[in-house]
C-alpha cells in the first residue's frame, strides 16, 4: 500500500505533539515539595496563541529548511575552502548551526 507524503507529514506532526505532550508530563509527576522549589517553566508574558504558532507552525518549516541549508552549504564550502577554515566555519554556522540552533535551543515563543 502506498502512502501519500501528506499523511507522513501528519504522523510527523502527531509524533512531535505527543513527544511534547509527554515531556510536559513527566514534569507533572514530580513530588509537590519538589514543584514548590522549581522555577516556573512558562515565563510570565508567554502567550498561549504565540506558543501554539510557534510549535504548530514556525519549527516544522524551519526544520523543513534545515536540510535545503545542509544542501547549500556543500557548494558554500567549496567555494569558501580556497579563504581558510575560518570562512568555513562562518558558512557552517550561517547554513547549518545557525538554523538548527534555531529549530532546537530557542525559548518557545521566541522569534
Amino acid at each position: 500500500m502506498k502512502r501519500r507524503a501528506g499523511a507522513r507529514i501528519g504522523a510527523a506532526m502527531v509524533a512531535l505533539l505527543a513527544g511534547l505532550l509527554l515531556a510536559s508530563g513527566a514534569s507533572a509527576q514530580t513530588p509537590p515539595e519538589a514543584q514548590l522549589q522549581q522555577e516556573p517553566i512558562e515565563p510570565a508574558g508567554l502567550n498561549p496563541a504565540v506558543a501554539a504558532f510557534d510549535v504548530v507552525v514556525v519549527r516544522p518549516l524551519a526544520f523543513a529548511a534545515l536540510p535545503i541549508g545542509c544542501a547549500f552549504f556543500v557548494p558554500a564550502a567549496i567555494l569558501t575552502a580556497p579563504n581558510g577554515l575560518d570562512s568555513m566555519k562562518e558558512a557552517l554556522e550561517f547554513f547549518v548551526t545557525g538554523p538548527a540552533r534555531y529549530v532546537f535551543t530557542r525559548p518557545l515563543g521566541e522569534f
